[in-house]
């Protein structure tokens, strides 16, 4: 069979299954889109914005609008062009499933917290639909953020929007352990116009939380500040780097890979450039020094870390086959989370993780830890 007569059949095909379903049905022809897409990255303006990939499917969803858009051709194509010219404004409400009781009006970096009211109508008619198809959804209940975002793309917008919700996803995270994953909620973003809508669709998830106001409210300020500070110092780098592999980990469905992200949290936040050996041992009294308030809690936390971070070892170089339980990994979290926590304390007294380098030089967190080791 001629590649002519497969591309007749095809179109048959589909004008017979427009007929039947009064559904539209659009056939893209992928020689067509490679052909504009290489056309369009010759101009710089363009290809600055967008990938291959990303260009390939602007052109795709052009392709399969032209039958339906109004104007001629030549209208069509002006306002295509113009708008991968354009960036663009939206506005994204996402439902964190399983968290609430957060306030609203509450701010964490470019993200707010509202009220259910706020969610368009749009989503509203989405989350109906879906809870008629068996989804558990409890939208009063559960806490809604807005953000708002620009770019000049128009598809995979919910790939731009995972990418700025993974930091605040990971704190919201750490503050309620109940892991956050947009595949497992709905949301929605739109234009500015509010002629486009994408909608975010769930797969099952369970449990829930409830924010605590007295005990977290002073660590959400912190990094509500900290997320909002234009220059950020190294030490408010470490915990939000540790921050993101926290998130990761919490998402991770495997044990040993959620264990093995909270001990490399917990590298990122307290090992140095200067722990160039025995980390294991320097880990372990970093962390007992942080978190112990006398010999008996230190010695506590010293034994535990130093056999956390001998079943990181035995897992990452292959050692004997030692196995992996629940408490390990629970255990490993809840010192992630503690030693966040208290550097959120310490945001304002310290710039650095290091040891002042002259007599003139600020002190970093090491001059506080070595000042309890040798008091």
């Amino acid at each position: 069979m001629s590649e002519d007569t497969g591309k007749e059949i095809l179109r048959n095909l589909v004008d017979l299954i427009n007929k039947a379903t009064g559904i539209p049905v659009f056939v893209i022809d992928h020689e067509m889109v490679n052909k504009l897409t290489r056309v369009l990255e010759e101009a710089p303006e363009i290809k600055k914005n967008f990938s291959s990939y990303e260009l390939s499917r602007e052109v795709s969803s052009f392709i399969m609008e032209i039958p339906i858009a109004k104007g001629t051709l030549e209208e069509k194509v002006t306002r295509f062009l113009e708008n991968l010219l354009t960036e663009k404004n939206y506005t994204a409400f996402v439902m964190l499933k399983g968290l609430r009781g957060y306030p609203i009006g509450m701010k964490l970096g470019e993200i707010e917290f509202v009220e259910y009211s706020a969610v368009p109508e749009e989503l509203v008619k989405h989350i109906s639909f879906l809870k008629d198809r068996g989804y558990k959804f409890y939208p009063e209940l559960d806490s809604w953020i807005r953000f708002k975002f620009s770019s000049y793309k128009t598809q995979d917008l919910w790939n731009i929007c995972a990418q700025k919700l993974e930091l605040p996803l990971a704190i919201l995270s750490l503050i309620s352990m109940v892991p956050l994953d947009l595949e497992k909620t709905v949301g929605v973003i739109f234009d500015a116009d509010k002629r486009h809508f994408h909608f975010l669709s769930p797969f099952e998830a369970g449990g829930w939380s409830k924010y605590d106001e007295e005990s977290y409210g002073s660590y959400m300020g912190n990094i509500s500040k900290l997320l909002l500070k234009e220059t950020k110092t190294s030490f408010d780098k470490r915990i939000l780097r540790a921050l993101r592999i926290f998130g990761l980990a919490r998402l991770s469905k495997e044990p040993e890979i959620k264990f093995l992200f909270n001990v490399a949290a917990l590298e990122s936040l307290l090992l140095t450039k200067n722990d160039r050996d025995y980390l294991g041992y320097k880990l372990a009294e970093k962390t007992a020094f942080l978190l112990g308030n006398n010999f008996e809690e230190r010695m506590k936390i010293y034994r535990d870390m130093k056999r956390i971070y001998g079943k990181r070892s035995a897992l990452i170089h292959g050692g004997e086959d030692e196995k992996l339980s629940e408490k390990d990994e629970h255990v490993s979290e809840m010192y992630v989370r503690s030693v966040i926590f208290k550097l959120l304390e310490l945001l304002d007294k310290y710039t650095k993780m290091e040891c002042k380098s002259s007599p003139t030089d600020q002190e970093g967190l090491e001059d506080f830890l070595n000042a309890l080791k040798f008091s």
